[in-house]
């Protein structure tokens, strides 16, 4: 028998021998026998392992991004997305990777929709910043990235984007 491979390197499932050192995943079916009995299972063995990581859209598109099958991840992040707009990991995944594609308005499209009510969380202002930077929107992009600044002043980022528009506009000495 031929082992597995991706990508033509082998691959085979980990050494570990405690539960503590493991990762698992979990899925659940969608019967209600099927989901008690699933989560009776996860409640037995969660407490138990190192990290659970629950099967998705969202955690496929996680899994495409860092194998750099960025096509695939859109498609799944975008699935994950549709089903739960609210999501501001899933969401916050989805516009960073438009602005990975070149797809800038799309980005900013996500990034408005989670950052809303929450223009005191820095690390969503800066995304909507940088969206609307590369959006070509200068004037939103600054009030963006000054709410970042302000909600976490030791966050370098914005003030780092905030000078590159300076510049851009010509306000340095």
């Amino acid at each position: 028998q031929t082992p597995p491979t991706r990508n033509g390197k082998p691959i085979s499932v980990s050494n570990r021998s405690s539960l503590g050192e493991a990762v698992i995943t979990v899925g659940f079916a969608k019967t209600n026998e099927s989901l008690e009995a699933g989560f009776d299972r996860f409640k037995k063995i969660a407490k138990k392992v190192r990290q659970v990581l629950i099967l998705g859209s969202a955690a496929l598109g996680m899994a495409y991004m860092k194998s750099g099958q960025f096509r695939n991840a859109l498609a799944e992040l975008e699935s994950a997305y549709r089903r739960d707009p609210k999501s501001v990991p899933i969401g916050t995944m989805l516009a960073s990777l438009y602005l990975q594609l070149g797809q800038p308005q799309a980005a900013v499209r996500v990034a408005e929709q989670i950052s809303k009510g929450r223009e005191n969380q820095p690390g969503l202002m800066f995304l909507l910043g940088k969206a609307r930077l590369e959006a070509g929107d200068a004037k939103g992009a600054r009030s963006s990235l000054e709410a970042a600044a302000k909600a976490e002043p030791r966050f370098t980022d914005p003030q780092v984007e905030l000078g590159r528009l300076e510049m851009q506009a010509g306000q340095l000495d």
